[in-house]
């Protein structure tokens, strides 16, 4: 790819333009090493997921729970019911909620040599009082791993969980003043800091997978793995567009709704997000001077939040960042292996790939840079229910399946946004 670009970004230093032939096989080139990018971790995700698998079957990761681990996963239950679960009634939950979901409420299941288990007072433990069941805690981890995994905003943010419906706090706005005094001198008042509150609610989020009920009657399949699988994989679409885009109603608040500006952290407004211009209105600077705005970006975030600082942009931006060069023609970015997960780096910072992000354009903002720990909060209400409904689709059965998320920036001057414009 490197070789290829070259040449299209020499032809166009010395001709103004690029030859068609060559414009393509550079964008071919480019194709290539992105396919063999998704290949990697398609193929590194597909063994850790056989890996897990594996360790399910032989009850390692969760099949099945130790007394220790039955006593923690019953504590954890309980937070999630608003009420005491003892270990004994947890247990008899878990064996309950596979014959619910493959049999409904009400129905016998089987309970190996123990004979046959009623649900429906199994179940009484684990019931909302809104409808439906909480899912067990061992399950509901294994979601929550899953969204984890697949939730590129998730995975440099900080995640709160709570048990009511919002998390609040302060805003220090201002640092506290001091002085320095002799012994015996008097000591004037300082100032104080002026301190505003914050407050993220959760907002419902729901997903409703469905299978037929001659699935579900297959004893063979695990069906608690399908259920996990299906809803972390909707749950976590509509994650990731609401943490970047999302406006606040009935959704979280992105970090990308809030007002940016121009101006410096000495003198923006709390609440407002500094922007760097490109300075070329849809496209970064003519090379080699493209690269000047994300050395700017970096020099503008204050030092204690670059150590934990990521880029973030969607795959077409990479792509384009890819093809810029300093004066001396050296690639500003860098392959990046770590955690066995192949990515890459732009001036030694890791690229977070995030889709929901905006594609370059006029005034677009489409790269951030930041401690996204620092800036963003992503808050969830402990617990996820699920209510079955076979009456919906005749032949399936519907899973509403929900749970309670937020977030909003927090911390605005821990990220700064590239905005393609020229001032």
């Amino acid at each position: 790819f490197k070789d290829t670009n070259d040449k299209a970004l020499a032809e166009k230093a010395d001709k103004g333009y690029v030859d068609s032939g060559l414009a393509a096989a550079a964008e071919k080139a480019q194709a290539v090493a992105l396919e063999k990018m998704d290949a990697f971790n398609t193929e590194a995700k597909k063994r850790f997921d056989g890996v897990e698998a594996m360790l399910d079957r032989l009850n390692l990761t969760g099949g099945g729970s130790s007394g220790s681990d039955l006593t923690a996963e019953a504590a954890e239950f309980s937070k999630h019911v608003g009420a005491s679960v003892s270990p004994e009634e947890y247990k008899a939950y878990t064996e309950a909620f596979d014959g619910y979901l493959r049999l409904g409420d009400g129905r016998k299941a089987p309970q190996g040599a123990a004979g046959t288990l009623e649900l429906s007072a199994a179940m009484s433990s684990g019931s909302d009082p809104a409808g439906g069941y909480f899912v067990p805690a061992a399950q509901s981890r294994r979601i929550a791993t899953k969204v984890f995994e697949t939730s590129p905003i998730r995975q440099v943010s900080t995640i709160e969980v709570i048990g009511t419906d919002a998390l609040e706090g302060d805003n220090d706005l201002e640092e506290a003043s001091s002085g320095w005094v002799g012994e015996t001198e008097s000591r004037p008042e300082t100032g104080t800091p002026t301190v505003g509150r914050w407050r993220i609610p959760v907002q419902e989020q729901y997903a409703m997978p469905k299978d037929t009920q001659k699935n579900l009657d297959d004893a063979a399949r695990d069906v608690e793995a399908w259920l996990a699988r299906k809803v972390s994989e909707k749950f976590a679409r509509g994650e990731n567009t609401g943490f970047v885009t999302g406006d606040g109603e009935k959704r979280p608040r992105g970090f990308l709704t809030r007002t940016f500006v121009s101006t410096d952290d000495a003198t923006r407004a709390w609440g407002d997000v500094q922007y760097i211009p490109t300075g070329v209105s849809g496209d970064f600077a003519a090379a080699p001077d493209g690269w000047d705005v994300f050395i700017t970006v970096i020099g503008k975030v204050k030092a204690p939040y670059r150590q934990g600082a990521v880029w973030i942009m969607s795959r077409s931006t990479l792509a384009a960042v890819m093809k810029e060069k300093d004066s001396n023609g050296q690639y500003f970015w860098t392959a990046d292996l770590t955690n066995n997960n192949f990515g890459f780096r732009v001036l030694n910072f890791p690229v977070v790939e995030a889709e929901d992000m905006p594609v370059i354009a006029s005034d677009s903002l489409s790269i951030v840079f930041g401690d996204m720990k620092a800036a963003y909060t992503i808050v969830e209400r402990a617990g996820i229910t699920v209510l079955r409904d076979p009456f919906t689709q005749k032949g399936s059965v519907l899973f509403y399946t929900t749970k309670r998320v937020g977030g909003d920036a927090l911390n605005f001057e821990a990220y700064k946004a590239i905005k393609f414009s020229a001032s």
